[in-house]
């Protein structure tokens, strides 16, 4: 573990199958998982890494749990050689930390075989002091082993965690610059019920005079969305919001306070022996519980209130509080024979099949000099009955724009479906008649022609 001024955000990266062992990873740095379950087993040794580059420092973690229960301790050797001979590299710095089950508080030869096997890899133990510590007992069965010739300046503490009878272990590597997260942006629009209400008052001013005087149907639509954009822009600008990253927005700072003090309590429960005081920390344990869980539940309840999309809102609430994330960082694709893992090359070749793949029909199915006219001419050589269109009336256009989900997205002009039904009282005059117009030319209008393609990233796998 090392210390930075980042805003940390933990989730599980590593994990041996079927075991105990986790590592916890921020989600700002880059990792890679290591399969290691082909040396794990429920009686010798579970286990788990991942490789992690911090700025220009290539770490390899391994976590290690040796079960008390284990009674073959040559098992335990073998296979924790096995994976250093795996994981070790001179450009790499490797870290290992876990519960061995082995005291190195005292001298005996389960300790000294360990240490022989670890030499051989310059690794050696960095915890010197009681990891465990109960009323008749004191050992140091949690460990944490580093290269101290590639890790010469750091420091270690144990941390009360108030978890478990096990302290934890923060090992601090004072030699790693850590560039802190630049803090995030987006850009949206301002939108509120006054600024909704003055937009409003200025379409009603609105004459639409362009609309109605050209004989193009391309002027006519040109004209309205320049007007209604000029409107829309004006009304509603842009306002650049911070991201915030906060995921525990229910903790308080009354609850920050509760949670010291029982880190401060546990470590008076830890050495008395006053039954009073012990029923006095356990009910605090239960209160405090129940408050946090009262803050989680008001959180959530005023979330879910203030969502428009209530579904969308409970699916992310689920997801955060089971925490799940995607731990796959490669994509491997079969090109031609060969695995490409490489993001800008995979982005390159799908965006080159997709942008081919209609050329490619075309030129098998179609005579490229042959017009579309002459190809309807072909299968179709009866004459065609005279089609008579009923004119678009404002009931129509009422009616469709009302069906329109409640939603953000947009187009390139980048007017919302919300903005669009706020209008509708003040454009559906001009829009049935540039529909009506339309039909009657024949003409339908270049700018409807575009379209605005945006990939969107899918969370996780």
């Amino acid at each position: 573990m090392y210390r930075s001024t980042i805003s940390w955000e933990l989730f599980t990266v590593g994990k041996a199958k079927n075991m105990v062992g986790y590592i916890f990873v921020h989600d700002t740095l880059t990792y890679t998982n290591i399969d290691l379950s082909r040396y794990c087993n429920e009686l010798d040794l579970e286990a788990c890494a991942i490789k992690m580059r911090i700025s220009d420092i290539v770490f390899c973690i391994l976590c290690i749990y040796r079960p008390p229960t284990s009674n073959f301790f040559l098992n335990l050797l073998c296979l924790l050689e096995s994976i250093l001979m795996q994981l070790y590299s001179n450009t790499t710095k490797l870290i290992i930390c876990g519960d061995i089950n082995i005291n190195y508080l005292k001298s005996f030869n389960y300790k000294t075989q360990l240490d022989n096997i670890l030499a051989s890899f310059n690794l050696s133990t960095a915890v010197e002091f009681p990891t465990r510590i109960t009323k008749n007992t004191s050992t140091a069965i949690d460990n944490i082993f580093i290269d101290k010739t590639k890790n010469s300046d750091y420091t270690i503490e144990p941390i009360i965690n108030s978890l478990s009878d096990h302290d934890a272990q923060e090992l601090v590597l004072h030699n790693i610059k850590i560039i802190n997260q630049k803090t995030q942006f987006t850009v949206n629009r301002l939108i509120n019920n006054t600024i909704i209400a003055q937009f409003k008052l200025n379409l009603s001013y609105e004459s639409w005079s362009d609309t109605f005087t050209e004989a193009d149907v391309d002027t006519n639509l040109k004209n309205f969305l320049n007007a209604y954009l000029r409107h829309f822009n004006h009304s509603f600008p842009y306002k650049k919001i911070r991201i915030n990253h906060n995921e525990k927005a229910w903790i308080t700072k009354g609850i920050k306070i509760s949670c010291q003090r029982k880190r401060d309590l546990y470590k008076l429960y830890k050495i008395t022996h006053d039954s009073h005081f012990k029923n006095y920390y356990k009910n605090y344990i239960k209160i405090l519980s129940g408050v946090i869980k009262a803050a989680k539940k008001i959180h959530y309840n005023k979330l879910f209130i203030r969502s428009k999309n209530k579904v969308k809102t409970m699916w992310n609430l689920g997801r955060s509080e089971i925490n799940k994330q995607g731990n796959d960082n490669e994509l491997p694709l079969n090109i031609e024979g060969e695995t490409v893992t490489d993001f800008q090359e995979l982005a390159k070749t799908f965006n080159n099949y997709f942008v081919n793949a209609t050329n490619s029909i075309q030129s098998e199915n179609f005579d490229n000099t042959s017009t579309a006219v002459h190809n309807l001419k072909l299968t179709c050589p009866k004459s065609f009955p005279r089609i008579h269109l009923t004119p678009v009336t404002a009931n129509e256009i009422k009616n469709i724009i009302k069906s329109l989900k409640l939603k953000n997205s947009h187009g390139y002009d980048e007017i919302p479906p919300r903005i669009l039904k706020i209008s509708l009282p003040f454009i559906t005059s001009p829009l049935v008649y540039l529909c009506n117009k339309a039909m009657s030319s024949g003409i339908f209008p270049t700018w409807l022609k575009f379209s605005q393609v945006i990939p969107i990233f899918k969370k996780g796998r």
